[in-house]
């Protein structure tokens, strides 16, 4: 929509970002507008309207990236004394019957007196800012005590059109976070598309933040959503759902989700029940946290509901997707009395089950890193996840530290991540001031860069750490390349990871040290991470394990793993390589608490821990009974269904014989006739 920002004290900045707002971005040249123009294709703004009239009907609007002056025209007709303001020239000369009521300016400086405004809109503005902070606390300066912010800002992860002048999208988690840090309460809603991240915001304990309480997803009102939620979680509805009745939705369409938001500092472990009402198809309904499968139930039609309790769950900090999958595609399903039941639950719990790649990698470098600094830390490349969510945060590996207040800890990634704390950059171009962090790591980034950016990346890192630098990566030596060889044509030839590095080639363990090497003051160390064998074995059945679509199981097998040979798999031959560049030289301390994390030089690795160590665990078995029951519960469906379609087809037949002596008694075209003769008798 609008326009925001440049920098006062920059006037060519400023007017440089004011021009990019001219006619070709308002007729689709550089947006998502269409061809014919912002005129014919600008929202209808009167639900709006009614909303922000119900909940505050008294004072000034204020429009800020107010475009050609649309809403604050209709305010204005609403009997509301509204004003806009917009950069742009372009815009606030398009449509003359409100210019009188629009001013020009930059939103991060607003000309208007504090606490002036009792309504102050910010529609499709905050992306376009480069930094929105100054909007948000320009906008709670001119807030009026029992004032309302009300804003739309689309959510990265699911906006998919690339926009030139869109220079900061975040996720929800981001929003909430920054608008809580300015003391107000907020209130939020996905609508119309999954992207479209809407909230309400006002002053915390104010009269106007009890109001607002009930907006909810799709409408406004008293009556309970058909999600309950007891503990430190929020749930409400984000795509395909139906309106709300009866206390409960009905799936629309592919795919139907929750949003889950963990606003604590560390994980929440959370319980699902609720009813589904079949539909007249044999149905598999599979629920989904993020990627990670929770269950795959199937309905059958001769059932009316099916009562449902899913495995427990981990999430870390941020925001989350729970999402139900319907197969066949489209069948109506209706969800009833939802109940998520949270808790806070330990770093160590959540991290223990992560993918045994992951785990190594991140627990060896949180264990050097916590025995070098407790300062703050950068993680480049650090969203621990895949484009369905997070599974967990870099601070999530620092359970071990005893601290009074948690280590300050950001992250990058070229990547979107909801996460407050998370910033997407590209490796080599860090959004940061020279030493900004005491640790910076990166853990299997090096091999995704292409080679000649791979000096630059290390130059990056190098600029903005302070004191140490942690780089993982898996490096080209024969062994590590004949391994992954073999893994790209058997079960991992559709690995993305495997194709890119094939493709760019993996780094050498010189480009590192060549690196750092001319310069006297550094010393860089090399630890071993992820034992060969073993890595590419657990590799393997871990393909296995995945095909059974089922969380708890890949939790329990990834637990199992991670609990009995962690230790053991810092040896060499290794798949990956963990080094330490310290600025300065360290300490004998620092050196003997580091030596004290790998196993001991005369330590076999084999047979310190082979894979018969976790059979003879005793969580084996229950892994195993799992697996059993599972393949189990889906034989029995399996049966059920067919004798069921054996069933149907009986009826059917028995249909057809019917309707074959239907006609032998009285033929067709006979039939046809009488209908005929009818009708002509009718006329």
């Amino acid at each position: 929509m609008g326009a925001g920002r440049g920098s006062s004290d920059d006037s060519s900045g400023l007017r440089r970002h004011r021009d990019l707002y001219d006619h070709g971005y308002f007729h689709g040249k550089t947006s998502g507008y269409p061809p014919e123009g912002y005129a014919r294709a600008h929202p209808d703004w009167n639900p709006w309207i009614e909303l922000l009239a119900a909940l505050q009907p008294r004072g000034l609007w204020l429009e800020l990236g107010c475009a050609y002056g649309y809403l604050t025209e209709a305010a204005r007709a609403s009997g509301r004394r509204a004003v806009g303001l917009d950069l742009s020239d372009y815009a606030l000369s398009q449509h003359p019957p409100a210019r009188p009521f629009l001013v020009q300016g930059d939103a991060q400086e607003l000309p208007f007196a504090g606490g002036c405004a009792h309504v102050v809109t910010l529609f499709d503005l905050l992306e376009h800012l480069p930094d929105p902070r100054s909007c948000l606390r320009e906008a709670v300066r001119i807030l009026h005590p029992d004032g309302l912010i009300s804003g739309a800002t689309p959510d990265p992860l699911h906006f998919r059109r690339p926009e030139p002048t869109h220079c900061f999208e975040r996720p929800p988690s981001f929003w909430i976070s920054v608008l809580e840090e300015l003391d107000l309460a907020v209130t939020y809603r996905f609508s119309v598309t999954p992207y479209n991240f809407q909230f309400l915001a006002a002053f915390k304990g104010s009269p106007m933040a009890e109001r607002t309480a009930a907006w909810r997803h799709d409408y406004t009102g008293p009556e309970p959503e058909f999600v309950s939620v007891d503990g430190p979680l929020e749930v409400l509805p984000r795509w395909g759902w139906s309106a709300l009745g009866a206390g409960s939705r009905e799936m629309q369409g592919n795919s139907s989700a929750l949003y889950l938001l963990n606003r604590l500092a560390g994980p929440v472990r959370f319980t699902t029940r609720f009813s589904v009402s079949s539909s007249p198809e044999f149905t598999t309904l599979r629920i989904r946290a993020g990627s990670s499968t929770l269950a795959e139930i199937h309905l059958d039609s001769e059932r009316k509901t099916t009562q449902v309790e899913l495995p427990p769950v981990s999430v870390p900090t941020g925001g989350h997707h729970l999402i139900f999958e319907p197969s066949p595609l489209g069948a109506r399903l209706r969800i009833h009395d939802l109940q998520i039941d949270a808790e806070p639950c330990s770093q160590e719990d959540l991290v223990l089950g992560l993918p045994f790649d992951l785990y190594q990698r991140y627990r060896l470098a949180a264990q050097v890193g916590s025995r070098l600094t407790q300062g703050p830390i950068l993680d480049v490349g650090g969203l621990l996840g895949d484009q369905d969510g997070h599974l967990a945060t870099t601070a999530d590996f620092l359970f071990e530290l005893e601290m009074d207040s948690p280590v300050e800890v950001r992250t990058t990634d070229l990547r979107h991540c909801d996460h407050p704390d998370h910033a997407p950059a590209p490796a080599w171009e860090q959004p940061f001031e020279n030493a900004s962090f005491d640790l910076v790591l990166a853990l299997d980034v090096l091999e995704h860069l292409d080679p000649e950016r791979r000096p630059d990346f290390l130059s990056e890192l190098d600029r903005v750490a302070r004191s140490f630098i942690l780089i993982g990566a898996p490096f080209s030596t024969p062994a590590v390349e004949r391994t992954e060889e073999e893994l790209a044509q058997g079960l991992l030839n559709t690995r993305r990871f495997l194709e890119e590095h094939r493709t760019l080639g993996l780094p050498s363990h010189d480009l590192v040290e060549s690196h750092f090497r001319d310069r006297p003051e550094y010393e860089v160390h090399r630890f071993p991470s992820g034992y060969l064998a073993r890595w590419r074995a657990m590799q393997v059945l871990t393909q296995h394990y995945f095909q059974l679509n089922d969380a708890t199981s890949m939790i329990a097998l990834n637990r199992l793993y991670n609990q009995t040979c962690y230790v053991p798999d810092l040896a060499e031959p290794a798949y990956r390589s963990l080094f330490l560049i310290s600025k300065t030289p360290l300490s004998e301390d620092q050196r003997n608490s580091l030596a004290a994390l790998l196993p001991g030089p005369d330590s076999d690795p084999d047979s310190l821990c082979a894979l018969s160590e976790m059979a003879r665990n005793g969580q084996f078995p229950s892994l195993h009974q799992r697996l059993r029951e599972l393949l189990q519960e889906r034989e029995e469906a399996w049966l059920n269904t067919r004798f069921l379609i054996n069933e149907r087809q009986k009826l059917i037949r028995l249909l057809r014989r019917e309707i074959r002596s239907l006609r032998n008694e009285v033929p067709l075209w006979k039939l046809a006739g009488l209908r005929l003769r009818d009708k002509l008798r009718r006329r």
